[in-house]
């Protein structure tokens, strides 16, 4: 309590019922007495029992200090940029926990023992050196959202299947050559984060399981072609395709009625098909960096389009004038 009456003054914190909440001690090793913050943490956690909230993002921690595990009404914690290696094998203390927040550290596993923190929402490894997940990660049943995004994947464990919560997965920058089968158990899943997975394949055979899909993310992959099958997924509304090698759409995708962002960007696409006015919910189109000469009349019939972006297509010749008249930005 002392401890925590010498630095009450320079930290965010919230009380309830005069019990210490919420606590803010991000970056406290940018403050001259952070290196006593961290120094006496364990014993300063120990006090702090009613603790809903703690970030401790970068402070260079290196492991996860023991006492936050006797925090037993503890739903957000943040360690992010901490240089972790390992995590402990034992998260028993941590029933309450909805959030935790372990991207960029240095984790290489994640221990069987993640599978009793039974009220976990948000979980997020991003740009750790994990290059496979425990099957026990599959009892994480309450889980929404899951960011593997910067590891070194290369398989997912099939129990994966039974996060059957899971709105939100982001597999980018991973060694994945193929998306799994068991993809279409995740009835609830809206957004699929998959850029930059250079070895990712079939793509015929897995668009056909997404047909819930609301965002795809599939930036930088040397994907050369789309499948027809692509125009199932009706309910998608943002595709981002950035850095591929697309020379033309297929025409199922005239099917997307749901489709509001398309970034096409940096491909090298010639021709944009008349049938691109049937995408009647589009708001904003991306063909920067193409090698387009121009937009079909047929782009004018989309009444929702804010913004079309057809910048740095060097043998660009013309576009409907139409468009500028209707209030769209037009980026040259």
């Amino acid at each position: 309590i002392n401890f925590f009456e010498d630095i009450r003054n320079s930290v965010k914190y919230h009380l309830e019922d005069g019990n210490v909440v919420e606590l803010d001690l991000s970056f406290i090793l940018d403050y001259t007495y952070g290196w006593k913050v961290l120094k006496n943490l364990t014993e300063f956690l120990r006090v702090l029992k009613h603790l809903k909230r703690l970030e401790l993002q970068s402070n260079k921690l290196g492991k996860v200090p023991e006492s936050i595990f006797s925090l037993n009404y503890l739903k957000h914690l943040d360690l992010s940029h901490n240089n972790i290696n390992q995590l402990p094998n034992d998260f028993h203390g941590l029933k309450s926990l909805e959030f935790l927040n372990l991207r960029y550290n240095n984790l290489t596993e994640i221990p069987d023992s993640i599978s009793s923190l039974r009220s976990l929402k948000s979980l997020d490894l991003k740009h750790n050196k994990l290059n496979s997940l425990p099957t026990s990660i599959g009892k994480l049943k309450s889980l929404n959202y899951l960011n593997l995004h910067g590891n070194q994947l290369k398989i997912l464990p099939s129990t994966i299947k039974n996060l059957i919560l899971l709105e939100e997965l982001n597999l980018g920058l991973n060694n994945l050559i193929s998306v799994p089968s068991w993809i279409r158990k995740l009835r609830s899943l809206k957004k699929l984060g998959l850029g930059r997975n250079k070895k990712l394949s079939k793509f015929k055979e897995w668009f056909e399981l997404l047909p819930s899909i609301m965002e795809l993310n599939l930036y930088d992959n040397n994907i050369k072609e789309l499948p027809e099958s692509i125009g199932l997924l009706s309910s998608l509304e943002v595709l981002v395709m950035p850095n591929n090698h697309l020379t033309k759409l297929p025409e199922s995708f005239k099917k997307l009625s749901s489709l509001r962002l398309l970034d096409l960007s940096w491909n090298d696409i010639t021709d944009i098909p008349e049938w691109i006015g049937s995408l009647s919910s589009l708001e904003e189109l991306n063909l920067r960096g193409n090698k387009l000469l121009k937009i079909p009349d047929s782009i004018s019939l989309i009444e929702s389009l804010k913004i079309l972006n057809i910048s740095l297509n060097k043998d660009f010749l013309q576009f409907p004038k139409s468009l500028e008249k209707k209030g769209v930005q037009v980026i040259k």
